[in-house]
């Protein structure tokens, strides 16, 4: 029997036997480790990595599909937007998801809870098709935007990922708040991120990885960012 040539796309097709599929996927999910962690696509929750918007993006048009909205809509209880967005391959549809966002966090404009309200269905829409893809990845299967995290509330914009090198799993093992900070600072400039209170909350949180230090610790952070920090979480600490 002559080889099968598969592209990415055929994944999807029934006219292919599980194993070739299977053979694909692993090719699709090396090739999408590769692209996340150049580009930064994935961040870090309690140690353990996330896939953003754009890596799902990056990951339907891999295998020939794209995400269409069909529709956001206003919702009142609670206040803010519900949208749906479908999954397609040609004419065919292949997942419909809807999500909401709501007003809080960094972000409070209408065009910010609008566009993460599209996002998160888009993100949900794609995890239906392919999170056992992103999961051969190496990555968790839930989209980075579905997570509740004190950094990732509603309405705000994932932006590049922030380092992570070190875990703090005990109470014993945390420095004080102020040199702890300190470093993180340091990191952002070597790697070339902004210094603003997002980026060191962010960076903080994967830093501390064991629940039951967390909260405690974060608020300390936080405590320390207001006093310290630009009201603005986007500006850049000098």
């Amino acid at each position: 029997m002559a080889d099968i040539m598969l592209r990415d796309s055929d994944i999807l097709s029934k006219d292919f036997s599980f194993k070739d599929k299977i053979n694909v996927a692993t090719e699709v999910a090396t090739t999408l480790n590769e692209v996340i962690q150049t580009q930064g696509l994935a961040v870090n929750i309690q140690g353990n990595n996330y896939v953003t918007a754009e890596g799902w993006n990056c990951l339907g048009t891999m295998l020939g599909t794209y995400a269409c909205t069909e529709y956001v809509e206003k919702i009142e209880k609670p206040k803010g937007y519900k949208a749906r967005v479908s999954i397609m391959q040609g004419d065919n549809v292949l997942a419909t998801a809807e999500a909401i966002a709501t007003y809080g966090g960094f972000q409070k404009t209408p065009q910010a809870v609008y566009s993460m309200a599209q996002t998160r269905a888009m993100g949900k829409a794609y995890r239906m098709c392919f999170s056992w893809i992103v999961k051969l990845a190496g990555f968790q299967p839930t989209p980075a935007e579905e997570m509740e995290h004190p950094t990732f509330n509603d309405a705000y914009t994932i932006e590049k990922s922030v380092p992570t090198d070190v875990g703090f799993k005990t109470a014993a093992e945390l420095p004080d708040v102020e040199d702890f900070i300190n470093d993180i600072i340091v990191e952002l400039q070597q790697d070339d991120n902004e210094v603003n209170k997002r980026n060191i909350i962010r960076c903080s949180w994967s830093k501390v990885t064991s629940k039951e230090i967390t909260e405690e610790f974060h608020h300390e952070v936080v405590s320390w960012c207001k006093a310290n920090c630009p009201q603005d979480p986007n500006e850049v600490i000098e």
